[in-house]
């Protein structure tokens, strides 16, 4: 599916300085590489806890099994991703537990995953053939200004964010390849079905996202088999997992286990968008003792649907405030009042993160009036962050969508150019 089709001239090759820049883009990832290699090997003090899914890594690396992510041994859990868990028992399991060594490796991993991020980005803008401005504009808000690779390595290395922006990043590229529809279907209901369901286990939004991309594909192709094979292999993919929690916790949970609490813990009198301690209720086993021994009494599936019927019962009683909530939540997620991550320049990061978000929304708006596909973008860029609008929010929570987002903003700028080039010609 190739997005250059406003102006039918989408394989037209662009001027010398664009072939300079897309042929040797990935130069462009090197200040990030240096930077980032400086924050991994001189901050690794800061950030030192291992947080609900370093615990259950090093359960896993020191009890076989995922359990323990809260303050007092619960047993086992389906609260944290799997995947992550994985990778982090592997860390700790190659230097000695929660060690700076590990805080290292697992802050070096999360800047290969940002560069992997980038590098996908830049495979986007050839495959889409995009033109100087649209090229510029996805290397200035990755390389130029990385506004988020501080906390991306630092802050955020321990949890499972930095991975999913990669994945979110590697889905979009093969749900929009440009290739004729129906050459290889299959090969791309697979592909689409892969990060789809094995990236399930590192961001409950993937398989979802997946399952829309296999019936948009489908449905623009008026070929069903594929999209039907990519829908199942997906669901199979989580078996697995759903099996192991069926037996450990009692109840087949494809993903994750804990929507509920994350509900209840953001949907209270006096929330305010964000979970702090202060005004917040004593219900997170992860802060609270008695909490925590509640949930090993009657079981970690129970206490979830426990914190969802009291979330559920809040928001029955108090519509308009859930909505104002929610409205808050989005406002926090796309134009936050900080920005996690190097106190240096934080207001100059701030306006960077607001700029990309303003221009994120004008471009999803550019590239539906121009009647360019949009579904890989609602999908991709704000679909992720749906979940967060209805509990807290932090900006940990939006980076996942951060390179698709880059992405959609250099397809609409490239857009306008081709729009403006089309006009002069025509003059």
């Amino acid at each position: 599916m190739n997005l250059e089709t406003s102006d039918g001239n989408a394989a037209a090759p662009g001027t010398r300085l664009a072939n300079f820049i897309r042929r040797y883009a990935l130069l462009a990832i090197l200040p990030v590489l240096l930077l980032g290699s400086y924050y991994s090997f001189s901050h690794h003090v800061v950030n030192r806890s291992p947080g609900e899914t370093g615990s259950v890594a090093l359960s896993l690396l020191n009890e076989g099994v995922m359990a323990d992510p809260y303050l007092i041994p619960t047993g086992p859990t389906a609260h944290t991703a799997p995947g992550t868990v994985g990778l982090l028992a592997i860390t700790y399991a190659m230097f000695d537990g929660n060690t700076s060594s590990a805080r290292i490796a697992q802050s070096v991993l999360a800047l290969s995953f940002y560069m992997g991020g980038v590098w996908l980005v830049i495979t986007y803008c050839r495959q889409q053939q995009l033109r100087l401005p649209g090229l510029i504009g996805a290397l200035m808000l990755t390389c130029v200004l990385p506004v988020h690779l501080y906390a991306t390595i630092v802050f955020w290395r321990q949890w499972d964010q930095p991975v999913s922006a990669l994945l979110i990043m590697a889905l979009l590229l093969a749900w929009t390849m440009p290739r004729a529809l129906h050459e290889r279907p299959y090969t791309r209901a697979i592909a689409i079905a892969l990060i789809g369901g094995i990236g399930g286990l590192f961001a409950p939004i993937l398989p979802i996202i997946a399952c829309i991309a296999e019936l948009h594909l489908g449905w623009r192709s008026r070929a069903w088999r594929p999209a039907v094979v990519g829908t199942v292999l997906i669901f199979l993919s989580l078996v697995p997992w759903a099996v192991r929690n069926q037996q450990m916790l009692g109840s087949a949970i494809l993903t994750r286990s804990n929507f509920g609490l994350e509900l209840a813990v953001g949907n209270h009198t006096g929330a305010t968008g964000t979970y702090t301690l202060a005004g917040a209720p004593a219900i997170h086993p992860y802060n609270y003792v008695d909490a925590a021994q509640r949930l090993a009494t009657i079981g970690e599936v129970a206490y979830m649907a426990e914190m969802k019927q009291r979330a559920m019962g809040w928001i029955t009683a108090n519509p308009e405030a859930f909505f104002k909530l929610s409205v808050t939540r989005a406002r926090l997620l796309f134009f936050p009042q900080t920005v996690d991550g190097d106190p240096l320049f934080s207001w100059a990061k701030r306006m960077v993160v607001w700029a990309t978000s303003l221009l994120m929304f004008g471009m999803l708006l550019v590239v539906f009036l121009m009647r360019l596909p949009v579904l890989p973008w609602i999908a991709c860029v704000l679909l992720p962050v749906g979940p967060y609008i209805l509990t807290h929010a932090t900006q940990r929570y939006a980076f996942p969508t951060y390179f698709a987002a880059v992405c959609l903003i250099a397809t609409g700028i490239d857009a306008l150019a081709r729009h403006r080039r089309q006009r002069l010609r025509t003059a």
